[in-house]
């Protein structure tokens, strides 16, 4: 199809229908119109001569001359070679003419039988019919045309030809060259392999600079956004390496006023003194949620999110998410608690993005209740086909009014101006659940009043497992783990000595008193091979010699040595994607993020035990 619409296809077909509509007229119109004018003028002529003979034969007749009446006849015979048979008979129907044998009247393709009487009304003397042969007439006219339909065939096919022949090489090709002219441009290919084609006329050439300027205004475009581009790029990788640095460089310090915090919270016994550590640690944690809220925003409009599917305990999970906010809600006399009406046990979805969705609901629904309660509840609901877990959040709260029900998705939406003098915020929580459930493939929905109460419904397609998996409920009691943990021999390994100091503490506090610690990657590489050590707490960001260069020495050492290997867990305050896999990829075996607390300590050192037990099998 794409031929047929070609402009050299329709030319060919425009010449050889022209061809042929010439052909057809000149045989089919114009020569039948001839013969038909050439016929008429014949026996316009024959007709007046016939006349007057049959008139002349009269007196013959009369006076019996019929030797003169056959010489007549043969006479006009002679002079009109259009007659081809002349029949004369009597009143009785004899024949008088042809002499000595009857004559037939001749039929065919145009003949012509005209029969005269002879005499009056009275005296009716005879009667004569002439065959009139018009091919005499019509097979000139036919040859003649023939020889110039042959004559029009030769020269239409040379014109045909000739036309072609100009317009391929005047419009055709030229115009194809500029057609490959504009593709290579397009397609980025060096103007050396393209040349400008020749043109023959002022109006191609009009054209051909029409498109050279085009060509030249397309690649000058390509130009200004392939530099646009490299400069996005450029300035997309120093935002990310900003963000990476800011973000260890906010999170480092902040990390160790958290952690400091947190041990003197609890190892400090007066009230008063504990009330003030506790308000200074709230406040860091807020500090550091605000944080986290920017750098995933960060990371969802660059797309650098990725999907990490793991079978969990629903159940499980709820439960840790309220015993984050179970002492914020007692402490503001609200109740939160789960309500599951279905047996939802495990399924297989990204855990820690629906649990950072959860989080950031229940935060806001326990922020915006002063009476009453949260309910989380859960359950399952089918939806296009597909299996889905569905979570709702339900509070007693302010709740929210229909015209701002419409835009709490938004960026730094709050309701009103009111709300966030109230009760503060960044306005970011509910952009970030939108676009973590959006990139699970779900649905996530509010529904309230402004007499107050509000519910927000997750909805997520997850794929449920038939036996639910072993849990950490399953494992020995965090007692008995940490009998263990008290002969482990580790290594810390931070330029900040805040962050050392919590974590020695931290250590301290799970019974672990056998701790080195040390400032750079330099002191860590040394020590890890003077001296043998069971976990290695390394800092991945340092001077010098950060933690991942750190690390692949201590394992070429370990190699060299043939020591037993450390368990290596990278410590960082960076949470942009890519840091974990990068930890893994020089040898670490684990990694936490900043700032350090007992639950992660407990994981992370859980972890290890499950390594060497492993290992030990």
């Amino acid at each position: 199809m794409i031929g047929l619409t070609s402009l050299r296809c329709r030319t060919l077909i425009f010449l050889f229908t022209l061809f042929c509509l010439i052909l057809g007229a000149t045989a089919f119109v114009f020569v039948p119109r001839k013969i038909e004018n050439s016929v008429a003028q014949a026996m316009a002529t024959v007709e007046p001569v016939i006349e007057v003979t049959v008139e002349g034969l009269v007196p013959m007749l009369v006076g019996g001359e019929l030797a003169n009446v056959y010489d007549q006849l043969d006479l006009i015979r002679e002079r009109l070679p259009i007659i081809q048979e002349i029949v004369l008979t009597d009143d009785l129907g004899r024949s008088l003419y042809p002499l000595f044998e009857p004559a037939e009247m001749p039929s065919g393709k145009r003949i012509e039988i005209q029969t005269y009487q002879i005499g009056g009304k009275n005296a009716r003397l005879g009667t004569i019919q002439l065959a009139l042969d018009l091919n005499v007439i019509a097979d000139p006219i036919i040859q003649e045309a023939t020889n110039q339909l042959l004559l029009i065939f030769g020269v239409m096919l040379f014109v045909t030809f000739i036309t072609y022949f100009l317009a391929e090489r005047e419009l055709l090709t030229p115009i194809q060259r500029l057609t490959s002219m504009m593709d290579a441009t397009a397609l980025g290919i060096d103007d050396s392999e393209v040349a400008r084609p020749k043109m023959h006329s002022y109006e191609l050439e009009t054209l051909a600079d029409s498109f050279e300027r085009a060509r030249w205004e397309l690649r000058a475009s390509a130009e200004q956004l392939k530099t646009a581009r490299d400069e996005a790029e450029k300035a997309n990788k120093a935002k990310t390496d900003f963000l990476a640095n800011m973000s260890h460089e906010l999170r480092t310090p902040l990390s160790g006023v958290l952690g400091i915090t947190e041990v003197l919270v609890s190892e400090n016994h007066d009230p008063r003194t504990k009330e003030l550590l506790s308000s200074v640690h709230g406040a860091g944690e807020r500090l550091l949620h605000h944080l986290n809220q920017i750098l995933d925003l960060t990371r969802i409009e660059t797309g650098e999110m990725r999907y990490f599917g793991e079978s969990f305990s629903v159940s499980g999970l709820v439960h840790e998410i309220t015993g984050l906010f179970k002492q914020t809600a007692k402490a503001k006399g609200i109740y939160l608690k789960h309500d599951s009406t279905v047996d939802v046990e495990t399924v297989t979805t990204d855990k820690e993005k629906l649990a950072q969705v959860l989080t950031n609901l229940v935060n806001n629904a326990i922020k915006f209740t002063e009476t009453g309660g949260v309910t989380i509840s859960t359950a399952l609901e089918s939806r296009d086909g597909r299996t889905g877990l569905i979570v709702s959040v339900t509070d007693t709260g302010i709740g929210i009014s229909d015209d701002h029900l419409e835009t709490i998705f938004e960026k730094f939406n709050q309701g009103d101006s009111s709300t966030t003098r109230r009760y503060g915020g960044s306005g970011l929580g509910l952009t970030i659940c939108q676009s973590l459930v959006t990139f699970l493939d779900g649905e996530i929905s509010a529904k309230s009043g402004a007499q107050g109460g509000t519910t927000m419904s997750v909805w997520l397609p997850v794929k449920l497992q038939a036996k639910p998996t072993k849990t950490r409920k399953d494992r020995a009691a965090p007692t008995q783990l940490e009998e263990a943990f008290k002969q482990l021999k580790i290594l810390v390994v931070d330029d900040e000595p805040i962050n050392r100091l919590h974590a020695e503490k931290l250590l301290e506090k799970h019974g672990l008193t056998d701790v080195t610690l040390v400032e750079d990657g330099h002191q860590a590489v040394r020590r890890a091979t003077a001296d043998k050590y069971d976990v290695i707490l390394m800092d991945c960001h340092m001077p010098n010699l950060d933690g991942l260069e750190a690390t692949e020495l201590i394992r070429k050492q370990e190699q060299t040595l043939r020591n037993t290997p450390a368990y290596i867990i990278g410590f960082t305050a960076n949470i942009m994607p890519g840091v974990k896999e990068n930890c893994l990829d020089v040898g670490m075996n684990d990694m936490m993020t900043k700032p350090l607390s007992i639950k992660k300590l407990h994981a992370a050192l859980t972890r290890f035990s499950d390594h060497q037990n492993v290992k030990a099998s």
